[in-house]
């Protein structure tokens, strides 16, 4: 049986950041609802020359919907990182990766909440916290297990490169 020209079924909205990944978020004409779609997985795309009417949508309710849809993956390790700096200048540090629903004032310093996708993914978030401002990480053993073999590790690399 032949088959017709592909069928225009998606409207392509706005690309939209989150962590380390991009996503298309796209209306589906099909199922009548949003879709997203991680970027770096789309292989091929082509021309449909069909035109519509954006969906009305604003910047958060983009990322909202694109944080909704990614939720569904299982992420292996979460932790809240207790940061030693008013959330209003943690947020200004960070930018939109701690945006106000994500870090939140807690006494005098800030609850930052990172997931993974394995313990050196939330590591690695620890980056971001500001040189000079401590913090507290509370998380399954495994992930403070895996900072303290690394801090050891950091400690040794940094004395054999000033002995």
């Amino acid at each position: 049986m032949p088959r017709g020209p592909p069928r225009p079924g998606l409207e392509p909205h706005r690309l939209v950041p989150l962590g380390r990944r991009w996503y298309l978020l796209a209306w589906d004409r099909d199922r009548d609802d949003w879709r997203t779609f991680r970027l770096d997985r789309i292989d091929d795309v082509f021309q449909t020359r069909v035109r519509f009417a954006p969906h009305p949508l604003t910047d958060d309710d983009a990322l909202e919907r694109v944080q909704r849809a990614v939720r569904w993956r299982d992420h292996a390790v979460r932790a809240a990182v207790h940061v030693a700096m008013p959330v209003e200048e943690f947020r200004e540090r960070l930018g939109w990766w701690a945006r106000d629903a994500v870090a939140a004032p807690h006494g005098e310093g800030t609850v930052w909440p990172v997931e993974g996708e394995s313990v050196a993914g939330v590591a690695a978030a620890l980056l971001w916290v500001p040189e000079g401002v401590g913090c507290r990480v509370d998380g399954p053993p495994e992930l403070l297990a895996f900072l303290g073999a690394q801090a050891a590790r950091f400690a040794a690399a940094a004395a054999s490169a000033a002995g």
